[in-house]
């Protein structure tokens, strides 16, 4: 389970908190780190066995304006729509790495994705269910 809330209020405290890494987010972690004015440097988030949505996409994508890595494992309740929200509030992403959220990817997606990280240099969507569609837009 993600740490009490309580007591990531207190060690969020720093401002100068560059690379982070939680086992087990969720939804309720999301907003709170979302919400959270106090990690402006926050450039790399590691999330694996995330249980995040949507919900808890938007609030990281909406918070976290320095991140520019991100990597979300083994999420199964992301799905498509956790994907749209990532692609269209994480701009500044170098890094997404997304393996075995068993995202259903179709071109369109793909193609948005494409689009909107321009200064994309690494990705890793392996363990999803990419159309063979949207393979054509990664090249």
């Amino acid at each position: 389970p993600s740490p009490p809330l309580p007591l990531l209020r207190l060690w969020y405290g720093s401002r100068h908190v560059e690379r982070l890494a939680v086992s087990a987010a969720d939804d309720d972690w999301a907003v709170e780190v979302g919400g959270c004015s106090a990690l402006p440097s926050l450039s790399s988030l590691d999330l694996p066995g995330a249980r995040l949505t949507a919900h808890g996409a938007a609030h990281l994508a909406a918070g976290l304006r320095a991140l520019t890595h991100l990597r979300i494992a083994d999420c199964h309740g992301l799905g498509a729509a956790g994907f749209g929200v990532l692609c269209g509030g994480c701009l500044q992403l170098v890094s997404l790495q997304l393996p075995n959220c068993k995202i259903a990817l179709d071109a369109a997606a793909v193609r948005t994705m494409v689009d909107r990280f321009a200064g994309l240099t690494a990705l890793d969507l392996g363990g999803n269910l990419l159309a063979s569609a949207a393979v054509p837009p990664l090249c």
